[in-house]
């Protein structure tokens, strides 16, 4: 189809970090499985006005549940399903600069220990109220700057080089201990251990 008529459909299932798998990996939606599964635009802001506006605006798209994955939808390309969650740029702080701090396992880490209580699974259910709860350091023009990069960068390749070179950057920017990275990295450790186990 023309996917200027279309926005890309979207669930939990196909989110990774800094992308998603849509058009590579198969969508399981409703028992029912799509490689691209699409809603077109004209019909959405016809039956739901709220959702088409929001889709439209550049935004960041979360994981659900388990493990905390973002990715950044800079056009208004993409619909996501209920089983995520949006974020949207608010304040001097955009999109583009926040993605790789939510993105790295500081983040995940607070969620897990702040949130534990509401986990599934061995990980955890993400909502907007906890989101928002999320510390965002003070960024200097620089850092910001550092960010942005970031961003342009594991957009198109993240691995678990790419991870670690992220979060050892982002302890910096929370001038965390060494007692506190080496929590952080255990941690890190051990999700990297259960994700192989699952695959």
């Amino acid at each position: 189809p023309d996917l200027n008529l279309y926005f890309k459909f979207i669930n939990t299932g196909i989110i990774d970090k800094f992308t998603n798998t849509w058009g590579i990996e198969e969508m399981t939606y409703v028992k029912e499985k799509y490689l691209y599964p699409v809603v077109n635009k004209e019909k959405l802001k016809e039956l739901y006005p709220r959702r088409y506006e929001q889709a439209i605006m550049p935004k960041l798209i979360t994981t659900g549940i388990r493990y905390f994955e973002v990715f950044g939808d800079f056009n208004g390309e993409y619909l996501s399903a209920k089983s995520t969650e949006i974020i949207t740029s608010k304040g001097k702080i955009k999109i583009e600069t926040i993605l790789p701090i939510l993105n790295s396992n500081v983040v995940f880490f607070f969620i897990r220990e702040a949130y534990g209580n509401v986990s599934m699974g061995g990980g955890i259910t993400f909502s907007p109220d906890n989101l928002c709860n999320i510390p965002i350091p003070e960024l200097e023009e620089k850092d910001i700057e550092k960010l942005n990069k970031l961003t342009e960068k594991y957009s198109h390749d993240f691995d678990e080089e790419s991870q670690d070179e992220l979060d050892n950057y982002i302890y910096e920017l929370y001038n965390l201990t060494n007692d506190d990275i080496k929590v952080i990295e255990d941690f890190k450790n051990e999700v990297r251990r259960k994700k192989r186990w699952v695959i």
